[in-house]
């Protein structure tokens, strides 16, 4: 029998981080926006986007960075990460497995946080706007940034740093 777990376990546990202690999984990391587009996507698909400024006024843009867990989970901590540069955003969030930040649904546990030019900001789960259809045009792309995600057991024991699907930041979008 543990030959045939040792066998598994590494097959299981592919796209996965684990804790030092064994205690904590995450799973299915992803980070979607309030704001999505279907322009540039295959027919039927919506892409997340992030817009500086929506019909010409400033705005911030409600993120989501979704994941499961398995095990004794404590809290978890995102940042955001420039894929071109690997820099952080100069705000991390904290979401405690209580909080009122951080949402449960099917199965799935959402932070929730607004972002503007400036850091993330957490936001409360219930206050969640309806995704909206903008559409982008010719409108400059003027950032992407990845959801960095990790978490502690526990017994204080952390996993290591999960990455999201890549969202694009354009400088002006219009409601559809």
């Amino acid at each position: 029998m543990k030959k045939m777990l040792a066998l598994i376990l590494p097959a299981a546990l592919v796209g996965c981080t684990l804790s030092s202690d064994l205690r904590l999984v995450l799973t299915n990391q992803n980070a979607k926006t309030e704001f999505y587009t279907t322009e540039f996507a295959p027919v039927g698909n919506k892409v997340p986007v992030a817009c500086e400024n929506l019909n010409g006024v400033p705005t911030s843009t409600q993120v989501t960075i979704g994941f499961n867990y398995t095990g004794n989970f404590k809290e978890a901590h995102i940042v955001l990460s420039d894929p071109a540069s690997n820099n952080y955003n100069s705000g991390e969030v904290t979401f405690a497995k209580d909080s009122e930040n951080l949402g449960f649904d099917k199965g799935y546990y959402n932070a929730l946080f607004s972002l503007n030019s400036i850091k993330p900001v957490p936001t409360k789960y219930a206050s969640a706007r309806a995704p909206r259809e903008v559409v982008v045009g010719s409108a400059a792309k003027v950032g992407s940034f990845n959801g960095l995600v990790w978490a502690y057991s526990d017994t204080g024991s952390r996993t290591p740093d999960a990455r999201t699907n890549q969202i694009d930041v354009y400088e002006n979008c219009t409601l559809k």
